[in-house]
């Protein structure tokens, strides 16, 4: 009865060990890809910031203006990421970084930013209910010169990025919608780059 017993528990654990063995290569649903694509666009793009519309002649932004885009760059955030992830996006400081780089080109005006998920692939699922999808964002920024007498920034062009970057990003499904948990580099074997212009992978910058 022992031995009976034994193979019985060991048949199901067998049965159900398969059954998660297929549920962690089952793709996700169309509407959940476009889900996943969005959180992580979220994710990378929610520092990205241009120049305030009002303050567009102002070299320097006051207080209150850079309290303002940092909660725009937050809010974004809590959207699209939490754990980990979320903790590796508050490690950087977007609004200073904009500052920054007005200070060292007074003149050069970022009016507008964007970005496009241009690599995308689900890789697996995991145990404990997450998904692993490997993507890569190639942003792009909209900037020009301020015209103190036109009081316009003028010649605006387009700066888009021809590499993005490739990450392991690790999602979990929270009620109807993904929120990014991690983003890992991928192993130093494989590309860590999708090349816009080719279509193809390179290995570096």
């Amino acid at each position: 009865m022992r031995t009976a017993a034994l193979g019985r528990l060991l048949l199901v654990l067998a049965v159900v060990g398969a059954a998660f063995a297929v549920w962690t290569w089952l793709p996700p649903s169309d509407a959940d890809r476009q889900e996943i694509r969005a959180a992580i666009l979220q994710y990378e793009l929610a520092g990205q910031l241009a120049w305030p519309a009002g303050r567009y002649g102002q070299a320097s932004l006051p207080p209150a203006a850079r309290e303002a885009l940092r909660v725009q760059w937050r809010a974004a955030l809590d959207g699209a990421a939490e754990g980990d992830a979320l903790a590796l996006a508050l490690g950087t400081d977007p609004v200073a970084y904009l500052v920054e780089e007005r200070a060292r080109d007074p003149r050069r005006v970022v009016v507008a930013t964007g970005g496009d998920v241009v690599f995308f692939d689900v890789r697996r699922r995991t145990l404990t209910g997450a998904l692993v999808a490997r993507a890569g964002v190639a942003t792009w920024s909209d900037a020009g010169t301020w015209d103190a007498r036109r009081r316009e920034v003028v010649d605006v062009a387009r700066h888009a990025e021809d590499l993005a970057p490739l990450y392991d990003y690790t999602l979990r499904q929270r009620g109807d919608t993904w929120r990014v948990v991690r983003r890992d580099p991928p192993p130093a074997s494989e590309p860590w780059y999708y090349d816009t212009r080719t279509g193809g992978f390179a290995t570096g910058g």
